[in-house]
């Protein structure tokens, strides 16, 4: 898909504007389902994870 060093992660929100953003949340769109087992909060500025998340298995 993007190649073997490639991180499946999800982008909550990165700029943009409010009124777009509740238009792509009245989208269908199909599941998608995977297990994680820590979450990492990315910091771009600095290009490096801010804290990580522990998940229960």
């Amino acid at each position: 898909m993007e190649g073997e060093d490639y991180v499946p992660h999800v982008t909550l929100a990165r700029g943009g504007d409010v009124e777009t953003a509740r238009q792509l949340a009245q989208r269908d769109i199909d599941s998608i389902s995977w297990s994680v087992t820590e979450l990492h909060l990315w910091d771009a500025k600095y290009e490096e994870t801010a804290a990580r998340i522990a998940l229960p298995v």
